[in-house]
Order: C-alpha cells, then sequence, then structure tokens
C-alpha cells in the first residue's frame, strides 16, 4: 500500500503540530496503537505527548517518539532514522517533521561537512556523484544543493517503498511579483507586490508531496479565532493527490479523511478558491522592507559590506522577510536571523 506524504502550512497556532501528531494512518484498527516518530526541532511536541503510550484525543494527547529523546536535534539523529528506514530495522507508520523550515536549515548546516554527505549518499547509493568525487568541496555551489534535495528524495522514496506516511507542518512565506522592481505598471499598481503566502518549503518536498494544505484558525466572517482549523488546499502550489476530498473544509479529524478518500466523497472545485488578498497595502510593505534592509547595513556595518549582504539575502537557504499582522513591523526573528544568516555565510565563504 502506498503511502502518502502531506504537507500542513499556515500561520503560527495554526493548528499544524496538534493536527499533525493526531495522525492516524489508512488502514488502522482503533485496537491498534499508531507509532510515530517525531522530529521536533522546537523541542514542543511534548505538550501532546501522552505519558501512557496511548492515544486520549480527548485530552490533546497522542502517543509518539520524539527523534533524539527530546534533546536539540542535529543532522546525524536525522542520518540515523534514514539508515534505520532504508535497512527497515525500524518501520513506523509515520513520521511527522514539526517544521520542515527549521528541520532544512539543520540538514543544510550538517551537510556542509562532506562527510556527512558521504554517508548517507552510500546509504541510497549515490555516493560517486560529481559532487562528491570533484577535488574540491563546494557546498553552496547550486548543483551541490540540488543533491542535498536528492537525498531527502531517497529519504521519502525509502518511506513510500516501506508505505510510512509523511506529514510535514510548514511556515508560509511571502509570494510575491516583481520583486525587486521599483514604480508602477500601466494598471497603476506598484511593480513589486504581495500576490499571497504560500508553503515555504524546498521544491523537493512539493515535487513529492500528495496533498498541500493551509491550515487557518480565524473565522473567515467574524474574524475571531477558532478551536478547529479550515483547510484549503494551496492556491500557489494546488497539489491534491487524495481524490474524495474538496477543496475547503473544517478540520473534521484523520479518519474522516481517510474515509472521504475511500468513498470518492467529494469533487474538489478548485475554482472556488481565490488567491487572497495582501495583508497591507503595497506602499507599507515596501517601506518596512527598505527600512529593515536599512538596518542590516547599519548593524552590520565593519562586519559586512553591502554587496556581501545582497549575495547572502539573495542565497536560497536565505530567512524570508515578513511583516506581521499586529503592527506591520518586520518580524523581529526573522531579522535576527537575517543577521545571523549573513554572518555565517560570510564566514562559510
Amino acid at each position: 500500500m502506498s503511502s502518502k506524504i502531506f504537507i500542513l502550512s499556515g500561520p503560527f497556532g495554526s493548528g499544524k503540530s496538534l493536527t499533525a501528531v493526531s495522525f492516524v494512518p489508512r488502514e488502522w484498527s482503533k485496537n491498534e496503537q499508531v507509532q510515530r516518530i517525531v522530529i521536533d526541532h522546537e523541542l514542543r511536541s511534548d505538550t501532546y505527548c501522552s505519558k501512557d503510550g496511548k492515544d486520549h484525543p480527548e485530552k490533546l494527547l497522542f502517543a509518539f517518539d520524539i527523534l533524539g529523546g527530546g534533546q536539540r536535534l542535529t543532522g546525524e539523529h536525522f542520518f540515523e532514522l534514514a539508515k534505520s528506514i532504508h535497512e527497515q530495522s525500524k518501520e513506523p507508520d509515520v513520521i511527522i517533521i514539526d517544521d520542515v523550515a527549521i528541520f532544512q536549515e539543520t540538514i543544510n548546516d550538517y551537510w556542509q561537512d562532506k562527510a556527512n554527505v558521504q554517508k548517507i549518499a552510500n546509504l541510497y547509493g549515490k555516493g560517486r556523484d560529481r559532487c562528491l568525487t570533484s577535488s574540491t568541496w563546494k557546498s553552496k555551489d547550486p548543483g551541490t544543493i540540488n543533491f542535498f534535495k536528492r537525498l531527502l528524495v531517497e529519504f521519502m522514496i525509502d518511506l513510500k517503498d516501506m508505505s510510512i506516511d509523511l506529514v510535514i507542518t510548514s511556515p508560509q512565506h511571502n509570494i510575491w511579483q516583481g520583486y525587486g522592481e521599483s514604480g508602477y505598471g500601466k494598471d497603476g499598481k506598484p511593480k513589486m507586490r504581495i500576490l499571497g503566502k504560500s508553503a515555504k518549503v524546498w521544491d523537493c518536498w512539493q515535487q513529492m508531496a500528495d496533498v498541500i494544505w493551509v491550515l487557518n484558525r480565524i473565522d473567515r466572517q467574524t474574524k475571531k479565532l477558532k478551536s478547529i482549523p479550515d483547510v484549503s488546499m494551496d492556491v500557489f502550489i494546488p497539489k491534491a493527490a487524495l481524490p474524495g476530498i474538496p477543496e475547503q473544509f473544517d478540520w473534521p479529524g484523520w479518519e474522516t479523511i481517510w474515509e472521504w478518500h475511500k468513498e470518492r466523497k467529494f469533487l474538489a472545485d478548485v475554482s472556488k478558491l481565490a488567491v487572497p488578498k495582501p495583508e497591507f497595502d503595497q506602499a507599507t510593505i515596501e517601506a518596512e522592507i527598505k527600512k529593515a534592509k536599512n538596518r542590516l547595513v547599519k548593524d552590520l556595518e565593519g562586519k559586512a559590506t553591502l554587496e556581501q549582504i545582497k549575495a547572502a539575502m539573495s542565497d536560497e537557504m536565505a530567512p524570508v522577510f515578513s511583516l506581521t499582522i499586529e503592527d506591520a513591523d518586520m518580524d523581529k526573528e526573522v531579522y535576527e536571523n537575517s543577521k545571523a544568516f549573513i554572518l555565517r555565510w560570510i564566514a562559510e565563504k
């Protein structure tokens, strides 16, 4: 039986983690305990972890093992998991990555060391790839980055082979039109503007995913917070290889999802999905991003040149600037992460 790969994206507090750890597989008997492994870089999943190894959904408690035993996660933890899956010495029902943006950063840092890449490449029979046999190790080279992603694809293929489901939670990032362009177009609108938000995941996850859903707990009519999220397809990555599921719905639980899929109960009508309107007017967005970039240059004076800052922030791995809903100010955490990324990027060159 082929397994499924789900990507759950949405703003912070949208219910992604709880939805992920409550996962039950398609062929599941209530007499059996679901075997879950959670890759939790934020070390917060224990909030939902039951102490007796059993699910208690009425208390929002679920049984799962935390990779690394609750310690700070490293790339070595992931390698040992990938190795045990490949050698079929560990066969959980599902692996949950919460959240994938931090996981990507951890893996990328771990794979800066060629020896670490060589280990997992050998595992998948890819040890003679050109980026590994070259006389120089170029971890930032686009070809090497693509090889990193290929290794993750091999990991996901192993999961498919063993009928192990994968659930990934993801933050969102802005989808831009005309990024970096100034002025206004013929339609009177700024050339650079935000079209909406989408899952912030590497393209290898998008490639292999069966479903990409956006979770939201703010009621679309009353604007009040809901206890149960509503779910919709990601309009920018509209993958929905799970027939029978509507294009938008209130979260019913995994058992109902599988029942809908089995019965082909609904026909998703993607024409009902509209690209969301930008959260802020364009002038505010441009002003805030410009202010943040100017602040970066000032804060890093003597540590990084303007050219280095521009080059670092154009890197695929760079944090994405965003705005907070509360005060339309640049996200402080993203700003601090950007500074740290630039300094790390310069040091590794």
